[in-house]
């Protein structure tokens, strides 16, 4: 199934706006360090955060751009490839979490950045199944799908997966 012709701006539009709120959200979400220290938070306790804000705005961003192109998939009437898609980032996220924050047998913890991996690495799982799925390859001279997925016309390189 493809994009109707009059669809394509307002695909486009989406894409921007998905780029431009969730970079607004992102950067807010990174400056959490910064607004606490502003807020009068002791800069001890901001330390414990290390690299969580950055891995949490990156995943904000992820989410803004996904969310553009499953609401793309669900209106196009694909909202199958959208629960697979959902499905297979929680199942990461799950995994991801006992392994890296639960400490599971002798696996040691790595508290606020292994939860960051875990939510960053089910994000993008999340994004590249709804991004590379053959109904996102209908949008004509989408840039991404071609460079990460396969050519624009007929999808991932094999049938129905990108990975």
């Amino acid at each position: 199934m493809t994009i109707p012709g009059s669809w394509l701006p307002l695909v486009r539009a989406g894409m921007w706006l998905a780029f431009t709120v969730g970079g607004l959200c992102a950067a807010a979400v990174a400056a959490v360090p910064l607004i606490g220290g502003v807020w009068g938070v002791p800069p001890r306790m901001l330390d414990q955060l290390g690299v969580f804000p950055w891995l949490l705005a990156a995943s904000v961003l992820l989410i803004a751009v996904g969310q553009s192109a499953t609401s793309v998939l669900v209106a196009l009437g694909h909202s199958a490839q959208v629960m697979r898609s959902g499905m297979l980032g929680t199942a990461v996220s799950v995994t991801l979490s006992v392994l890296l924050v639960g400490e599971p047998g002798t696996l040691p913890s790595h508290g606020l950045t292994g939860a960051g991996v875990a939510i960053l690495t089910s994000t993008l799982t999340r994004c590249a199944a709804a991004r590379c799925s053959p109904a996102a390859a209908s949008v004509p001279g989408d840039p991404i799908h071609a460079r990460y997925c396969g050519s624009p016309e007929w999808g991932c390189r094999s049938p129905g997966r990108c990975w």
